[in-house]
C-alpha cells in the first residue's frame, strides 16, 4: 500500500521546513525550451519509511506512455531529495509558456505541521534531519507556476494515511490544505485517509498499482485530460469495492479551459443527449419547496414561483443525463430524511443533491447556520420552529458515511440580513 501526503506534525521542537524549496527559487526558462515536459518519480526502496512494491514500476510504465504521446519524459526510480531537486529544476529551466508540464509521482507523501511534503528515498523519520530529507509540495507547485507554463498536470499516486513506522518520533496530525495554483490540474490516487491500493489480492499478478493500471488504460490523448481522470477515479473506485476497499481519487484543479494531456482542444466530446447515460452510476435527489409559513398560524404562506419550474427541469436534465433521479416537490421534513437514508442506501459511485427554495441563516452559538424550511415549517415572530427545517449540516452528515462522491447544490434565495433569532 502506498503512503500519503495524509497526517503528520513533528514532535516539540521542529522548526518548520521552508515552504519553498531554495533550490527550486532560481529563473526558469534560460535552457533549451520544450513544449511537452514529463517527469516520473516512483520510490519502494525507503529506509525509514514503509517499503512499496510498485511505485517504481508504475513511473516507468507512465514514463513509456508519455514518450509515446511525444513528451520529452525523464524518470527517476528510487530517487534521493537531491536527485528529485535537480530534476524538477532541469525541467523549470527548459519549460516557457507554451509548455504542457506533467509530472508523476508515486510514493510516501506526508504533512508536517501544516505543511504537505513529497518523501525521497532517503526521507528521514528523525525529528533533526526530517526537513532536509523532504520537498514542501506547495513550493514545488508555487516553483513550477512561476514558470508560467500554459498547464501543469501532477498524478500524485500517493495515499492519504500515515506512512510512519510505528516507533516514528513524530506524533499525528490533520492533511493539510493544498494550494494549487493557477493552470494546475492535480490529482491524488486516494482521497482523505484512504490507502492506494496496490494490488487487487494475492492472486493480482498485474506489475502496476490499481491506480496506475485504470489511469494508464483511460488515458485518451483525443478526450480531456478531466475526463481521463474522471473515468479512472471511477474505474479505480469499482475495483476497490471488488475486494472490500475504499478508494476515490481526489481533484484540485485551477484550470479555466479544458484541454487534453498534451494541452489540445479536444477531438472527443462528451455531450449529454437523451438518454445517452454519459453520468454513469449516479443516483439524484431533487427537492423543491415552493410555500412554508412564517409569521405564526395566522400568517399567508410564503410561495415562490421558481421552485416548482427548477424541480422540472433539473429533473429532467439529469434524468436525460443518466442519473437516477427521485423528485420531492414542497415535502415534510420528515419525508426529506427518509429520502435522504434511501439516498444512502442506493449503490452507486455518485450522488446528488439539488436543493431549490429558500434559505435562511440563523444564530447559532456563537457563529450562523443555514437552514432550509420545509412545506411544514411555521415560525412565529422570529422564533424558528426547528422540527420544520433542514440544517446544511444535517443534510452533510446525512450522506458523509456514504463515503462516495456527493454534490449538494443549492439553488435557494437568501435574506441580506438576519431575520430570525
Amino acid at each position: 500500500m502506498r503512503g500519503s501526503i495524509s497526517r503528520r506534525s513533528l514532535a516539540a521542537g521542529l522548526a518548520l521546513a521552508p515552504i519553498v524549496a531554495p533550490e527550486l527559487v532560481r529563473a526558469a526558462g534560460t535552457a533549451q525550451s520544450a513544449s511537452l515536459l514529463g517527469l516520473t518519480i516512483g520510490i519502494d526502496a525507503y529506509a525509514d519509511l514503509r517499503p512499496l512494491a510498485r511505485a517504481v514500476d508504475d513511473a516507468e510504465t507512465i514514463h513509456g506512455r508519455l514518450r509515446d504521446l511525444g513528451f520529452q519524459s525523464r524518470c527517476l526510480p528510487n530517487a534521493k531529495r537531491a536527485d528529485i531537486v535537480s530534476a524538477v529544476q532541469t525541467l523549470l529551466e527548459r519549460a516557457n509558456d507554451q509548455s504542457i508540464i506533467f509530472i508523476y509521482y508515486a510514493g510516501h507523501g506526508l504533512e508536517v505541521n501544516g505543511v504537505n511534503y513529497v518523501t525521497a528515498v532517503d526521507t528521514t523519520n528523525q525529528v533533526e534531519t526530517f526537513e532536509q530529507s523532504v520537498i514542501p509540495l506547495n513550493g514545488l507547485l508555487g516553483s513550477i507556476s512561476r514558470t508560467n507554463p500554459r498547464r501543469v498536470y501532477v498524478v500524485m499516486d500517493a495515499c492519504r494515511n500515515n506512512p510512519m513506522p510505528a516507533n516514528a518520533s513524530m506524533a499525528g496530525g490533520n492533511l493539510a490544505a493544498l494550494q494549487v495554483p493557477n493552470n494546475i490540474y492535480m490529482v491524488y490516487a486516494a482521497g482523505s485517509g484512504e490507502f492506494a491500493l496496490d494490488d487487487l489480492g494475492a492472486a493480482d499478478r498485474c506489475a502496476n498499482g490499481v491506480f496506475c493500471r485504470a489511469f494508464n488504460s483511460e488515458l485518451n490523448p483525443d478526450t480531456t485530460f478531466d475526463n481521463v481522470v474522471k473515468a479512472t477515479r471511477a474505474k479505480v473506485a469499482g475495483l476497490a469495492r471488488r475486494v472490500g476497499h475504499s478508494q476515490h481519487a481526489a481533484i484540485y484543479s485551477q484550470c479555466e479551459e479544458d484541454l487534453t494531456i498534451r494541452g489540445e482542444a479536444p477531438r472527443v466530446q462528451v455531450v449529454p443527449t437523451a438518454g445517452s447515460g454519459v453520468i454513469s452510476s449516479c443516483h439524484g435527489l431533487v427537492i423543491a419547496v415552493s410555500r412554508f409559513t412564517r409569521g405564526g398560524s395566522e400568517a399567508k404562506p410564503e410561495v415562490l414561483e421558481a421552485p416548482p419550474n427548477d424541480l422540472k427541469v433539473v429533473s429532467s436534465a439529469l434524468a436525460s443525463a443518466g442519473v437516477k433521479v427521485r423528485a420531492l416537490l414542497d415535502p415534510s421534513l420528515a419525508e426529506v430524511r427518509a429520502e435522504l437514508k434511501m439516498l444512502v442506501a442506493f449503490e452507486a459511485d455518485k450522488k446528488l443533491i439539488y436543493l431549490s427554495g429558500f434559505g435562511l441563516y440563523v444564530k447559532a452559538g456563537s457563529g450562523r447556520e443555514l437552514i432550509f424550511p420545509t412545506r411544514d415549517h411555521m415560525s412565529t415572530g422570529t422564533e424558528i420552529q426547528r422540527s420544520s427545517v433542514l440544517s446544511l449540516e444535517e443534510l452533510v452528515h446525512s450522506v458523509y458515511d456514504d463515503h462516495r462522491l456527493t454534490l449538494i447544490c443549492s439553488d435557494c434565495g437568501l435574506p441580506q440580513r438576519d431575520e430570525f433569532r
